[in-house]
């Protein structure tokens, strides 16, 4: 802003001068001690820059657009990928099915420990066991995703969340990833508009309000404004 004042001084002179504001413009002592206070505020616009500042490429470049396609192929609404490119679908669904066999190694991975080691002859019929086990598993896997592809979309204004509590028991593999990546916020701006609501609910004048009336306040002011 310093920068901007003093690289328009004269424009701004002219400016106030022509429509005779009651706005005044700082003097030239005022003026010089505004150069010298930018020159030593520079460092930190510098860092501040470098800290916070980004090009909309690299925001595009750190976006996560595996984690929002996954998201997508589990929301109910909009499971057919239509704003995916076609060519690019197979992989999305593939991405869902190795994220629910990752989940089943992380899942028996407890079970695997043993105190003891048994003979040789019973680790390979372990192993040959434990093979057609995970090639049946797979199957499962592949199977329950063929399913939940199958079903019919539902209207856009739905809940998805409130669908899979409603067909989790019929789709319990898909049930929980889904949970987890439908409740996570696409955006950050929801929570931005919820940080102003507050910063005008709590005022000077209410400095008394109490924690649990800021919260019910801040929550009352947010439904009336969705139903508006």
């Amino acid at each position: 802003m310093i920068k901007s004042v003093r690289r328009n001084e004269q424009p701004l002179r002219d400016v106030l001068t022509t429509h005779n504001t009651k706005i005044a413009m700082p003097t030239t002592a005022e003026m010089e001690k505004l150069q010298r206070l930018e020159t030593l505020l520079e460092p930190c616009r510098c860092v501040t820059e470098l800290l916070g500042g980004e090009k909309l490429e690299d925001t595009q470049g750190k976006c996560q657009l595996d984690y929002l396609k996954i998201a997508t192929a589990l929301d109910p609404r909009f499971k057919d990928l239509k704003c995916v490119p076609r060519a690019e679908r197979g992989k999305v669904w593939a991405s869902v099915t190795n994220l629910l066999k990752e989940q089943r190694v992380v899942a028996e991975k407890p079970a695997e420990a043993t105190t003891s080691e048994p003979p040789k002859n019973k680790l390979a019929l372990l192993a040959a066991l434990s093979e057609s086990d995970s090639e049946q598993e797979e199957d499962s896997i592949e199977n329950s995703v063929r399913r939940y592809r199958a079903e019919p979309t539902i209207r856009a204004e739905a809940c998805p969340l409130e669908w899979w509590s409603k067909y989790a028991g019929s789709h319990s593999r898909l049930a929980s990833s889904a949970q987890k990546y439908l409740a996570t916020p696409a955006t950050s701006v929801p929570c931005e508009r919820l940080f102003s609501l507050a910063g005008h609910i709590v005022q000077k004048k209410r400095v008394s309000l109490s924690s649990e009336n800021v919260n019910d306040l801040v929550c009352l002011s947010n439904w009336l404004g969705a139903e508006e």
